[in-house]
């Protein structure tokens, strides 16, 4: 149960979680229920914190120039695929778009995960770190299907599927450095 509020409230570990249970606190709406002043006697300093959060408030600054550390795209089907073949067709699709936000990012990356949800809704994860950077679409989705091909469960239809790439470099800096490797 505490994953769950970890989920919900960045900051709730298992023993906070228990703090809250056994204070009757189950849900945000339990939570919602005391006053600031209550749960900073409960709970110190960060019941200031729990107090806003459940009132969506926050007022950290955003930062909107930080480090993008991955990119990713994901679709949800209507109806969940049945075969390998419209599973490649949807990979594909993927592939593109993922191409598309890496060259407008200038960035690519070097590990692949792969994101497969079945239609039970259990979800696996599956990566791959290649030596240099996923450079197109077609690199994209050959590790994409090759993940899916070794890791895809039999007779299990699928109702999602998602491409992320991480251990993300600037495509300039990237040249640069191939660059002057040449010239030395």
């Amino acid at each position: 149960m505490w994953t769950h509020w970890r989920a919900q409230f960045p900051g709730i570990g298992k023993a906070t979680a228990a703090r809250m249970h056994s204070l009757g606190i189950h849900t945000g709406a339990d939570l919602k229920q005391w006053s600031e002043r209550q749960l900073v006697e409960r709970f110190g300093k960060v019941g200031h914190f729990y107090y806003k959060v459940t009132r969506g408030e926050d007022d950290r600054p955003v930062n909107p120039d930080r480090l993008r550390q991955s990119i990713g795209v994901e679709q949800s089907f209507v109806e969940d695929l049945l075969s390998l073949e419209a599973m490649g067709i949807e990979l594909e699709k993927l592939a593109h778009k993922i191409k598309l936000r890496s060259d407008q990012h200038q960035q690519v990356g070097q590990t692949l995960t792969l994101k497969i949800k079945y239609s039970n809704y259990r979800q696996i994860t599956r990566s791959r770190t290649v030596s240099k950077g996923l450079q197109n679409a077609t690199e994209i989705f050959s590790l994409a299907k090759e993940l899916l091909l070794t890791h895809l469960e039999d007779r299990k239809t699928v109702r999602l599927l998602g491409i992320t790439i991480s251990k993300l470099e600037d495509i300039l800096s990237k040249a640069r450095y191939e660059q002057l490797c040449l010239i030395q």
